[in-house]
């Protein structure tokens, strides 16, 4: 699936996210990494390696990563 990353003030990149493996990109407890954006648009080497980290970024920032806990079980006490 390309995707479309939209930089502040700059013409937008289409991107690909490609994990191995494929069903990893659905794994919860998968750690996303800049290996695995590959850019489409064609930017030299150095631009291309500063938009993969920028869109890496970005998506680490919005996605969901506070899982709530469960509260821990209240002990109860007596004293005698």
């Amino acid at each position: 699936m390309i995707m479309l990353y939209y930089p502040k003030g700059k013409v937008p990149v289409k991107y690909n996210i490609v994990t191995d493996p494929p069903e990893a990109l659905y794994w919860e407890t998968y750690q996303l990494k800049k290996s695995d954006i590959k850019i489409l648009t064609k930017l030299d080497r150095t631009s291309a390696a500063k938009m993969r980290d920028e869109i890496l970024n970005d998506i680490l920032k919005t996605e969901k990563t506070d899982v709530p806990k469960k509260p821990a079980p209240r002990r109860v006490t007596t004293k005698r």
